[in-house]
């Protein structure tokens, strides 16, 4: 994880946990203290006790709900076309069942998976 620390002549600098507790030096001169990480994460709103592997998640629930639904729903759809076609009901291209349903399980599986 990355966190933001500044010099008193303003320019910011991009440091790393491996970091925490070390000096850097600026261009203006002076010595810039990266403080330890318990305090990094504090001014970040992290939990001092967080996990240093720990990865965020990559969509947050919102998007995942839609991804699911939306998946769940090309799915079922895909399927219903793959029956029309074969009963003759509502006739398609040949593969729009299966393409429609694999477009539906790929959104499904990245919803879940998150």
């Amino acid at each position: 994880m990355e966190f933001l620390i500044h010099c008193e002549c303003g320019k910011f600098f991009t440091v790393t946990e491996g970091l925490a507790g070390t000096s850097l030096s600026c261009g203006c001169g002076r010595s810039i203290r990266v403080p330890g990480l318990s305090e990094l994460r504090a001014q970040q709103g992290m939990p001092a006790y967080a996990r240093i592997d720990a990865e965020p998640p990559y969509w947050n629930d919102h998007v995942r709900g839609w991804l699911i639904a939306g998946g769940a729903a090309l799915l079922a759809g895909g399927f219903f076309l793959v029956l029309g076609n074969r009963s003759g009901a509502f006739p398609t291209f040949p593969f729009a069942g299966g393409i429609t349903m694999a477009i539906g399980g790929s959104l499904l599986a990245a919803g879940i998976r998150g």
